[in-house]
């Protein structure tokens, strides 16, 4: 057995995240309307070590738990319906970047990914203000999600949105126990999620639309086999989805049972996540990164499948974001915790010793603070999916 970074691996197989208790947290103590309860203190304290750490933690005894068979029953038979069916509702005929990506369509860094998938986001009306959305087209990022209907798929937008609005409320109260993790006064981070506060736009014309939280949500499959859909995959690549930081503010993550998930260590070794029993998976995204000024760590992370797999991996990831109309700009670190700072300056000589590496470069989808957030969202989406932006946004191009 060797370690690296005081983790302990075996041979030449990296290490789990599974296996490293300072990376699981039981939501179950966290008390909503009693944050400063023993329970939640407990829970604040253990949320403080993980986010100081890689920026990975398995979150247990969630209410997703009741409702994780309904959702994978679904994305199965979803996943299993004819190619006609899920084009449907293909995401290239939706300005909303929202609907369905065949096998190979959407790429990272760049390269493509060899998956498929569904993508939604916050339900909502479209703008159609021509002139707004033409200034600023991250406008065109509300708007309807596309279902199938119950004929054809029973449960798909009942159960999603159950999926989606659990998430949302999960992610809340992370949210809250972060700040309280930090040390800093209530609504210090939550107010860029929500839109409200002292970070909204000026522009007069935005601003007459209001707040414009956002979110989006995507289930997943990464196929087994040489050919999918007809697709030949490229025998040389491994890539299910290709090494990067979300973009965001929160992930959380629910995999299947088949293995493939990895995030980077501080050395740029890679670690396996597995699924476990339970456990759902939460990351943090550049824009917490970015706010904490690097106190909390954006992991860089990806999922291999490999072109012999002979199991399809299955998974049901959902991105909280700071409102569209958000300005954001780093907090002050003499704010945080006396605690926190500590155990940050613990984690800067980890990474010091370890001379730390990554992938991707370290703020490559930071918010600018003159810009409101909508535009990191609109870059991301717009890099990532050609077909939606030949179709819609060629004059963008």
């Amino acid at each position: 057995m060797t370690i690296a970074n005081g983790h302990p691996t075996n041979g030449s197989e990296p290490a789990s995240l599974a296996s490293l208790p300072e990376y699981h947290l039981d939501y179950s103590l966290w008390q909503p309307d009693t944050p400063t309860s023993a329970a939640s203190q407990e829970f604040v304290s253990r949320l403080r070590q993980a986010m100081t750490g890689i920026g990975f933690f398995y979150l247990h005894n969630t209410p997703l738990d009741a409702k994780r068979d309904a959702m994978f029953d679904l994305v199965e038979r979803i996943f299993a319906l004819p190619l006609e069916t899920r084009l449907s509702i293909n995401m290239d005929n939706s300005r909303h970047f929202r609907g369905y990506c065949k096998f190979g369509d959407e790429r990272t860094q760049s390269q493509v990914d060899f998956r498929d998938q569904i993508d939604y986001a916050v339900e909502t009306k479209a703008v159609e203000d021509r002139s707004l959305t033409e200034k600023l087209p991250f406008l065109n990022l509300l708007g309807p999600n596309q279902f199938l209907d119950d004929s054809v798929c029973k449960g798909h937008k009942s159960i999603v949105i159950d999926w989606f609005n659990a998430c949302s409320s999960i992610s809340d109260q992370l949210t809250r126990a972060i700040e309280l993790a930090l040390g800093v006064g209530e609504g210090e981070l939550s107010r860029f999620q929500t839109g409200q506060g002292g970070h909204n736009d000026p522009d007069p014309e935005l601003a007459k639309l209001g707040p414009l939280p956002y979110a989006r949500m995507k289930t997943i499959r990464y196929p087994a086999g040489a050919v999918v859909d007809g697709i030949a995959r490229d025998s040389k690549s491994s890539q299910g989805v290709g090494a990067h930081k979300d973009s965001g503010w929160l992930t959380l993550l629910s995999p299947s049972q088949v293995a493939g998930l990895q995030v980077q260590d501080f050395d740029g070794t890679w670690i396996d996540v597995p699924y476990l029993p339970g456990g759902l998976i939460v990351n943090f995204g550049q824009q917490v990164e970015n706010l904490t000024q690097g106190i909390v760590q954006a992991a860089t992370h990806r999922v291999l499948t490999p072109p012999d797999a002979t199991q399809t991996r299955y998974s049901v990831a959902w991105f909280s974001s700071p409102a569209l109309n958000t300005y954001l700009s780093p907090l002050d670190k003499n704010s945080f915790d006396a605690e926190t700072r500590r155990l940050h300056e613990q984690a800067i000589q980890r990474r010091a010793n370890a001379q730390i590496k990554s992938d991707v470069a370290k703020g490559d989808l930071y918010a600018r603070a003159e810009e409101p957030f909508g535009w990191i969202n609109w870059r991301g989406l717009f890099r990532s999916h050609p077909g939606v932006v030949n179709a819609f946004y060629p004059h963008l191009v």
